[in-house]
């Protein structure tokens, strides 16, 4: 009993310890919390400045694109340099750009009004009118349009932003941003016409708005003599300037405003010195920090009261399954001395703990070479028929092969044709002798892998900078050298064949299977027992299909690989018809093994092979003038099937995307409906979906989905008196602005005047 309270009272210790620190802790996060809530309001703050500055870039230079663009403009240079006070407003708007340029300019959302002036005809064109320059219905400040425009000039005040105030239609009477230009670009004081690109303030001001979230904060924009561009206030206050210092470590200062400290934040613009400046309460600053001060006295409180009697329950609860812990770790140890600690015996539980995670360890990494050597059998023997499942096994297995050249060398161990109990130990130590000496030629990208009892594979693979013949000749000379010591100095013979370079891992066993050709050529007892594939003379009495093949051929039709099947027939077809030249009886022995080949696939896909493929007996027609065309037609007989093969696998995936069509045909006035909803309802990625929707239906998927519902507002401004909001929220649009902007882009014209052409089509029938 003790024993057990000397234990108790270390745990009871350790929690009031534990609650005290965190108050004293507290008392320092305040002071810091004051920090790290003014310096988290300024970088937000500064974020969102620099980000209006970059949108005021952006824009800015949005509006000399606009200008670039209208004077490249043929149409408007031709009105420029031709067109004078004697054309009518009439006849120049037939020579305009009217409807086409200043139309697909205006969609800017944020110019709110665009002019071209021309000097020569005193006439300005604009999306919505075309006037002679004293009627257009535009007053600036106190000044009509032309006498502002005529200023301008005067002052040498072109290619550059101005700040408008007090500017009205006739209706409305607003401040916009302007940027005025000369045309064409460039042509400074004698142009021909000019270009006037109105913002409203509005559109400026509302990108400062994430900086107006709490009452008394303001924000505003100045240009280099710190004249207040565009501003705006949470309380709508107007805003006087801020005299911000010449020279400043930092972007932000404290000042007091109306008898309240206010927490400045700046930025000034590189583009054009523009000044962003923001101002926050400091009370809304370090609302955090007086936050975080009241919660710290409140659980100082809390603990005072509460700390005994936490303290006295968690070390009754932790150090009681503790205590047992103990008690069962020393009755499984068999020892009942008393004398060690709690601790040191928890230290002996867990080191044996460690000890048994380590040892189940050693075994997971004992099995890592049978899954390596799983994978180098599948990749040198069948292969993987889909690019994924190889992957897959590939990190699993970890094992690195360099996809750039790969090489089979195969090394057969003669003299172990018996297994004998008196040389079993002998062939034993010749294999691990094997083993050690291939071990020695290990280096990045090359692995040793035994096919047989006697014989084992070397993978040698290489990166793309090292050039083949070089390459191969140091495979060849390292395996050269290996022999030569494995007979002399433990008296070995053995024989290697070597296959020939292949660019992927994926055909690493076509250079598998030239090595045991190389292999089968060699006798044991000739001077040199290691031979290339390149160097055989290959026999033209003897045709090439061993079992391997067709057993791998039979595969990659039943997986639907029409890839790796295209590369089995340049194997066979390389091997048959490019190293040997087959006479007439051995060629037919070949076709007649594959045609075999084609009636086994034919059983296990229950695939029906029509009695008409064969227009005469094969070994008829081997002698027939139709010799020639057996081998296509198997082949194609062949494809078709790993073809129909494919299509099976593919059938779940036109079924997903027929279900998807009839779900946009039932879905698509809803503006929610968009590829994101689909590829997650699908269990897709967006991308995987598009690009299948591409392939599946000829279009895009927005395309499909604009066209139904450009399809459905076509039959509702013909058939009803709905208005254009309505006719667009009934086609899926959320605004009738974005519907209008779809279809002239698809039909030229706005959806109105398709109203009016088709009643004046259907009243004229």
């Amino acid at each position: 009993m003790q024993r057990k309270g000397r234990f108790f009272f270390k745990f009871l210790m350790s929690y009031i310890v534990v609650l005290i620190i965190p108050m004293l802790v507290g008392i320092y996060a305040y002071d810091q919390t004051l920090d790290v809530s003014r310096d988290d309001a300024t970088q937000m703050n500064l974020a969102v400045l620099r980000q209006s500055d970059a949108n005021m870039n952006r824009l800015l230079q949005e509006m000399r694109d606009v200008v670039t663009q209208l004077s490249l403009d043929s149409d408007l240079l031709r009105l420029m340099f031709t067109a004078d006070g004697a054309w009518s407003p009439q006849t120049l708007y037939q020579f305009s750009l009217q409807r086409k340029e200043l139309d697909k300019l205006a969609t800017n959302r944020l110019i709110s009004k665009l002019y071209v002036h021309l000097d020569r005809s005193k006439t300005v064109l604009s999306p919505d009118l075309i006037a002679r320059e004293n009627e257009l219905p535009l007053q600036i400040g106190n000044h009509a349009f032309d006498e502002w425009l005529h200023e301008m000039k005067q002052k040498d005040q072109l290619n550059r932003f101005v700040y408008l105030s007090d500017v009205t239609d006739g209706t409305v009477t607003t401040n916009y941003l302007a940027y005025v230009s000369s045309l064409p670009v460039g042509s400074g004081g004698g142009s021909e016409a000019t270009a006037i690109l109105l913002i409203d303030e509005q559109s400026i001001t509302n990108m400062l708005g994430p900086l107006l979230v709490h009452s008394h904060s303001f924000a505003y924009i100045a240009d280099g003599s710190s004249n207040i561009v565009a501003s705006a206030s949470a309380d709508g206050k107007p805003v006087t300037p801020i005299n911000l210092p010449v020279q400043a470590s930092s972007n932000y200062f404290f000042e007091d405003r109306d008898g309240r400290p206010m927490l400045i934040t700046y930025t000034r613009s590189i583009e054009n010195d523009w000044t962003f400046i923001s101002g926050l309460p400091a009370s809304v600053v370090f609302s955090k920090a007086e936050f975080i001060k009241r919660i710290n006295w409140a659980i100082a409180l809390t603990a005072v009261m509460m700390t005994a009697f936490i303290a006295l329950l968690f070390a009754y609860r932790n150090s009681k399954p503790l205590l047992e812990l103990v008690d069962t770790l020393r009755e499984s140890a068999g020892s009942t001395d008393l004398r060690h600690s709690e601790m040191d015996v928890l230290k002996y539980g867990v080191q044996q703990i460690i000890h048994r995670n380590r040892s189940m360890h050693v075994r997971m990494n004992r099995q890592l070479p049978i899954l390596q050597a799983a994978y180098l059998e599948r990749l040198l023997k069948d292969g993987f028929h889909h690019e994924t499942e190889r992957i897959q096994h590939l990190k699993e297995a970890q094992i690195e092969i360099f996809e750039d050249h790969v090489i089979a060398a195969v090394i057969q161990i003669y003299g172990l044709d018996f297994v004998s109990r008196e040389a079993l130990e002998g062939q034993l130590d010749q294999t691990v002798d094997v083993i050690t000496a291939l071990n020695q030629l290990f280096q990045p990208g090359c692995y040793v892998h035994q096919v047989k009892r006697d014989q084992y594979v070397y993978v040698f693979s290489w990166a793309e900078e090292a050039e083949e013949p070089s390459m191969m000749s140091l495979l060849t000379g390292k395996l050269s050298r290996m022999q030569q010591e494995l007979r002399q100095q433990k008296n070995i013979v053995t024989g290697i064949g070597i296959g020939q370079c292949y660019p992927s891992s994926s055909e690493l066993w076509r250079s598998f299977h030239e090595a045991v050709q190389a292999l089968e050529r060699i006798e044991p007892d000739s001077p040199s027992p290691l031979l290339a594939f390149h160097m055989i003379q290959h026999q033209n009495d003897q045709y090439y299909y061993p079992l391997e093949m067709e057993l791998k051929l039979m595969n990659t039709v039943r997986t639907g690989d029409l890839q790796g099947l295209e590369q089995v027939f340049e194997h066979i077809e390389t091997q048959n018809f490019q190293l040997r030249k087959l006479n007439t009886s051995v060629k037919l022995k070949l076709l007649v093994e594959l045609e075999g080949t084609l009636y086994k696939l034919a059983g296990l896909m229950r695939y029906t092979l029509s009695d008409s493929i064969f227009s005469a007996d094969p070994m008829k027609a081997m002698h027939g003038n139709d010799k020639d065309q057996i081998y296509p037609l198997l082949k194609s007989i062949i494809a078709s099937m790993c073809s129909a093969a494919r299509q099976k696998q593919d059938h779940q995936h036109k079924s997903m995307l027929s279900e998807i069509v009839t779900l946009i045909h039932e879905q698509f006035t809803d503006s929610n409906l968009n590829l994101r909803r689909l590829a997650s309802d699908y269990k897709q990625t967006e991308s995987a979906l598009s690009s299948s929707f591409k392939d599946h239906l000829g279009v895009t998927f927005s395309e499909y989905v604009e066209n139904l519902r450009l399809d459905k507002a076509c039959k509702l401004l013909t058939a009803s008196d709905l208005a254009i909001q309505e006719v667009a929220l009934q086609s899926g649009y959320n605004s009738d602005k974005s519907f209008r902007r779809a279809f002239k882009r698809v039909y030229g014209i706005l959806p109105t005047d398709y109203r009016k052409a088709s009643q004046a089509s259907s009243q004229g029938t």
